[in-house]
């Protein structure tokens, strides 16, 4: 808390709560979050990741409710494979993930729900791949961060049996980018015609850009106007799959 404030008097107008695990804070998540609240300065609260099982009611409804929550969840998924889940040693199944994310989108229509993959981890057959991209489709993330599974001397997963080859990696990794796409150009075409809140961070090549509460990248061809470091409202106008185009208001 202390720390936002200091940045709050920077001039600092949104905060990450970045780290390892953060929904296991000591009582809870949600004590850290309302008093981060009452910091007039900050203007935008966002979690960087948080695990599934950590995407409890009172945070959903928390973000749901609060006028400085973000609405994007990242929820680290890295396999929407049960068997592979399970030799992960992850904690849920992709049932339980499918839930979370109902309860989410039923609060907020729109929020962003990122997430984290791991393709080719060992024992990943094909019929296990091609369940993790039908799952990757049912959840129409706006954002995946993929990585291929490497192995790491000391860990039970390195000596693991029936290694994945780096082609097949490279392929799946491929397969997975183009579902992203796809439902990252879905996401921002949801936003058409739609008042965004953005937060403008940088200016390069005549055009400003920044995220809206949503996660979305936003686009701005330069007006003559300074808008780094502030928060504006603007319409969307074109969508891609890496950032939306808008309009200023």
């Amino acid at each position: 808390v202390n720390e936002a404030k200091l940045l709050a008097d920077e001039g600092h107008k949104e905060i990450v709560l970045t780290g390892i695990h953060i929904g296991h804070f000591k009582p809870s998540l949600m004590p850290l979050l309302n008093e981060l609240e009452k910091i007039s300065k900050i203007e935008r609260i966002r979690l960087s990741s948080i695990e599934p099982t950590e995407a409890d009611d009172a945070l959903i409804d928390w973000a749901a409710s609060s006028t400085k929550a973000c609405h994007h969840f990242h929820l680290p998924l890295q396999s929407g494979c049960d068997k592979i889940l399970k030799a992960m040693n992850r904690p849920y199944c992709t049932e339980d993930f499918r839930n979370i994310v109902k309860k989410i989108r039923a609060e907020i229509p729109n929020a962003a729900i990122t997430t984290d993959l791991i393709v080719g981890f060992p024992g990943e057959t094909e019929q296990d791949f091609n369940e993790t991209m039908s799952f990757l489709k049912e959840m129409k993330f706006s954002r995946i961060h993929i990585f291929k599974f490497s192995p790491r001397d000391g860990t039970p997963a390195a000596v693991m049996p029936n290694q994945v080859n780096n082609g097949e990696k490279n392929r799946r990794s491929d397969l997975v980018q183009d579902i992203w796409h796809e439902s990252a150009k879905e996401f921002h075409s949801k936003f058409l015609g739609q008042e965004l809140e953005v937060l403008w961070e940088t200016e390069e090549n005549g055009c400003f850009s920044g995220f809206s509460k949503e996660y979305v990248p936003c686009i701005l061809p330069e007006n003559g106007q300074k808008l780094e470091n502030t928060i504006t409202t603007a319409i969307g106008l074109k969508a891609t799959a890496d950032h939306l185009t808008v309009e200023a208001i």
